[in-house]
């Protein structure tokens, strides 16, 4: 390359079902000068996130959650789901 990329976008190896939309919506977030990182996540409703428990008993590794502060940056990430809720 000849000059550096602005923006690289990288998706994980087991994550090529990924919609175009959503990598459209990672590359839109670097519009704001002060973005430096971006990572797609999605708020479940409690029937998707009943849905993910029941998938994970059989698949743990899969799905990834996200705890988010106040201004919705990203605090930490894990494949066990977060916060942990409370029967």
């Amino acid at each position: 390359m000849d000059a550096p990329p602005d923006v690289i976008i990288n998706l994980q190896g087991d994550a090529v079902l990924t919609p175009p939309w959503v990598i459209a919506a990672v590359a839109n977030a670097f519009a704001d000068p002060d973005v430096r990182i971006a990572t797609p996540a999605v708020a479940l409703s409690d029937a998707q996130l009943a849905a993910l428990e029941a998938h994970k008993k059989d698949s743990p590794a899969s799905g990834t959650t996200v705890v988010l502060d106040n201004r919705s940056n990203a605090l930490y990430f894990s494949k066990v789901i977060i916060p942990f809720r409370r029967a």
